[in-house]
């Protein structure tokens, strides 16, 4: 935990940089730079007309979307994991116990192999979109969290600094205060005399 608060700290003391550009060098750039520092800027130009951005242009009338996406994407906390579902690879298995053989080996099934697989990819597929699915919704959750904590500091912070004010005006009042009577003491002290 010392690492990763260091590391924040390290980043948000960074230099501020502004990056002007586009294409996949602009966004492979702030990829690399959102290492060093939190305070980036990207100015992405969408000048683009080839390709789709071209069809986009011309008949649609908007501006191309791509390469502002990307750098979004390449200045985001996290980046995007794909996984293979289907076809399995027979070198990602893991090895069997003892005792019930080599599970890159030839194995005989019952009824026949096409018909176990019909039976397990199903069930194999609706438990990694289930893991998937639970994993986004738990980081959306921890998004909401992260969220609520800095706007209940921002709100603290806030609270904090109004009540300084609060206090340095109640404080200028009752010294004001204090020293109109002192003052007026004084004034009707001298013409007692």
């Amino acid at each position: 935990m010392i690492y990763e608060h260091s590391e924040l700290s390290r980043r948000a003391a960074g230099p501020r940089i502004a990056a002007i550009g586009g294409g996949t060098g602009l966004s492979t750039m702030l990829r690399g730079l959102k290492k060093y520092t939190d305070r980036l800027t990207a100015i992405v130009t969408v000048a683009d007309d080839g390709g789709g951005s071209g069809v986009l242009r011309r008949e649609m009338g908007i501006l191309p979307p791509g390469d502002v996406r990307q750098c979004m994407q390449a200045l985001a906390n996290t980046e995007p994991v794909m996984e293979r579902l289907l076809p399995l690879d027979r070198e990602h298995l893991k090895p069997a116990p003892k005792g019930l053989g080599d599970p890159r080996g030839e194995v005989e099934m019952f009824p026949d192999a096409w018909t176990v697989f019909e039976q397990t990819a199903p069930i194999y597929m609706h438990g990694m979109i289930f893991g998937a699915m639970t994993e986004s919704f738990c980081a959306e959750q921890s998004a909401r969290m992260t969220a609520m904590d800095s706007a209940t500091k921002s709100a603290t912070d806030m609270i904090h600094a109004l009540q300084l004010e609060y206090n340095r005006t109640r404080q200028g009042a009752i010294t004001q205060e204090i020293t109109e009577i002192i003052g007026g003491a004084s004034a009707v002290q001298t013409s007692d005399y």
